[in-house]
């Protein structure tokens, strides 16, 4: 049995709710907001930094996404896009780093909305598998479906991967030979 691992575990409040995480190179990319504004709280995307104390930053960078509540997201392994998954669709956004003189490293300046993607309704999940050049998304419905990357050709789709109960998370293997999919299933 191997020794148990020291794991940092942290916590912030930002001052909305928060419904998406990724890892990116340059930091943590959280998403969240009151959806359709009616509350006051804008939709928004923020990069924050953890310290080697396990400690969350105040947001270095966030760009508002306007009415779109951001659910769902996934950086690309080379950390320069993301795919965000919004209520009814889900789109491309670049990061732009630049160096900034009150931190020893680049941080996001402008993350610019470039293409809303071709799957319709809510995407209930998206990653990218580990070289980057694929793009699995699951949906509310039960869904799946793998993209070629950027290209965004259609290789998979699967419709009843779940018996149309919502797909919850999707995983690829180390060598993107496989998918694993979790699903809300029904009782």
């Amino acid at each position: 049995m191997a020794p148990p691992v020291a794991i940092s575990v942290s916590y912030k409040k930002y001052g909305s709710p928060l419904y998406a995480s990724s890892w990116g190179e340059h930091g943590i990319l959280l998403g969240g907001g009151g959806g359709d504004m009616a509350c006051g709280l804008k939709n928004r995307i923020m990069l924050v930094e953890q310290n080697e104390l396990g400690q969350l930053s105040e947001p270095l960078a966030s760009v508002d996404t306007d009415k779109e509540l951001p659910s769902r997201l996934a950086v690309h392994p080379k950390g320069v896009e993301m795919v965000v998954g919004f209520e009814e669709t889900c789109a491309h956004f670049e990061l732009i780093f630049a160096k900034d003189a009150t931190t020893p490293h680049d941080i996001v300046k402008v993350a610019t909305h470039t293409k809303t993607l071709a799957a319709s309704g809510e995407q209930s999940s998206v990653t990218f598998s580990p070289k980057g050049d694929m793009l699995a998304m699951g949906s509310e419905d039960g869904v799946i479906k793998i993209f070629s990357w950027p290209e965004m050709k259609e290789l998979v789709v699967q419709e009843d991967a779940h018996d149309d109960s919502a797909i919850s998370d999707l995983v690829f293997s180390a060598d993107a030979s496989q998918l694993l999919s979790v699903g809300r299933e029904r009782a």
